[in-house]
């Protein structure tokens, strides 16, 4: 089975589900004269000048009298300008949105816009209160269930490079190798980051993982704060700890616990030590770009040697649109895709 994972880039979150048509209403305008813009003058009688045809007949036994002075037409010395004469107006040509110029060089940025009625995230945080998050799932899980709470962070200002997963075998049961596969990224993201401790997270197994972890004293020197996501109870005295789980957050099933508000609150507050402005997942202004993994689930490794396509699909009907994918991806060890941009509000197949 192929799983396709991704995580946003540090950018108020989109909803996928949401769909946005932009109707472009083109204006049309005309120039030049109308047909009441010039008119001739009317005839002065309005018929033939009867006693001139008689002074040109010589039939004339009237008085000769003097025509009437009639004074000349007054006309404006300034001469009118025509439409057509105009020189055109063109508009100026638009400031391209920084968040629009930061994406130009990744694949997909042809689409690549700014959603007006979309948020940007919150300030960040301060320096002080913010660690690297390191996730671990549990059995059957990926990186891809704490995507929904890393979302939730970056909207609070958290940065969101300072967000990672330890994804493993989701069907294995090797604690001590999954133990030492934590240790090995956690000295991976203290050297990148230069950060003294991480926040740990467990979900399920991942707290049986992250429990056999923190049983090493050197090991759990590592970790400022763990948070066991409905799994094994905290461990007593080695580090602070909270535990969202079933119990605290009634009526929602395991996986739920991982991924919803209630849990996140309790996870955010109990890490930056204040309530998060952000809870739910809204569209963001910034353009939409991901990246990810292609993974075969559940053993979550990459999908070497694949080339991943992915291409905008009809919301209805689900039938591709155009003849050539938005974007495509040689898949290597790692199973990393991307960045790349994304049209917000579209829908798309990863094949």
């Amino acid at each position: 089975m192929i799983g396709v994972m991704s995580l946003l880039e540090p950018r108020r979150i989109r909803s996928s589900a949401v769909l946005i048509t932009l109707v472009v209403a083109v204006a049309a305008c005309s120039s030049g004269r109308s047909d009441s813009d010039v008119r001739s003058p009317p005839s002065a009688t309005g018929g033939v000048d009867e006693a001139a045809d008689d002074v040109a007949t010589g039939n004339d036994d009237s008085p000769v009298t003097e025509p009437p002075e009639t004074d000349p037409p007054v006309t404006d010395p300034t001469p009118t300008e025509s439409p057509l004469d105009s020189p055109p107006v063109t508009d100026a040509p638009d400031e391209v949105d920084p968040s629009v110029a930061a994406v130009a060089d990744l694949p997909g940025a042809q689409v690549a816009t700014v959603d007006p009625a979309g948020t940007d995230p919150a300030a960040p945080l301060p320096d002080e209160v913010v660690r690297p998050i390191v996730f671990v799932h549990g059995f059957a899980g990926s990186a891809q269930q704490y995507e929904s709470q890393a979302m939730r962070f970056v909207a609070n200002g958290y940065p969101a490079e300072q967000i990672v997963a330890y994804d493993h075998d989701g069907a294995g049961l090797d604690i001590e190798s999954y133990a030492d596969g934590v240790d090995g990224l956690i000295d991976q993201v203290l050297a990148d980051t230069g950060a003294e401790q991480i926040y740990l997270v467990g979900h399920s197994r991942g707290t049986i993982v992250s429990t056999r972890y923190l049983e090493d004293p050197v090991r759990a020197a590592k970790v400022a704060k763990y948070v066991a996501v409905d799994g094994v109870p905290c461990p007593d005295g080695i580090v602070p700890c909270v535990a969202p789980n079933q119990a605290n957050n009634p009526g929602q099933a395991h996986v739920e616990v991982a991924t919803s508000e209630e849990s996140f609150a309790m996870q955010y507050e109990f890490l930056v030590g204040e309530a998060p402005e952000v809870l739910e997942i809204v569209p963001q202004r910034a353009p939409v770009v991901i990246s990810g993994r292609a993974v075969n689930f559940p053993a979550n490794t990459g999908r070497q040697g694949a080339t991943l396509e992915i291409w905008p699909i009809d919301r209805a009907s689900g039938t591709r649109l155009g003849g050539t994918p938005h974007a495509s991806f040689p898949i290597g060890a790692d199973g990393e895709f991307g960045p790349l941009v994304l049209e917000s509000g579209a829908h798309y197949e990863y094949s």
